[in-house]
């Protein structure tokens, strides 16, 4: 079972995520450095969800 407060922090990055993606789809960028910016968060949530998969995973294999 996943800690409530991981499964909160999952849920928020991936909101922002998808917030950020559907900006950028609607054209919302001002120039190409906004466009840069907004990838860099996209980037920035990835890499954030991909830790939290690590210790959500670690923390499931040490209740073995």
């Amino acid at each position: 079972m996943i800690d409530p407060t991981l499964e909160l922090l999952i849920n928020k990055v991936a909101e922002k995520r998808k917030d950020i993606l559907s900006s950028i789809a609607d054209g919302s960028a001002k120039d190409y450095a906004h466009y840069q910016s907004a990838v860099g968060y996209i980037r920035a949530c990835d890499t954030i969800q991909g830790i939290i998969a690590d210790i959500v995973n670690k923390m499931e294999n040490s209740d073995e």
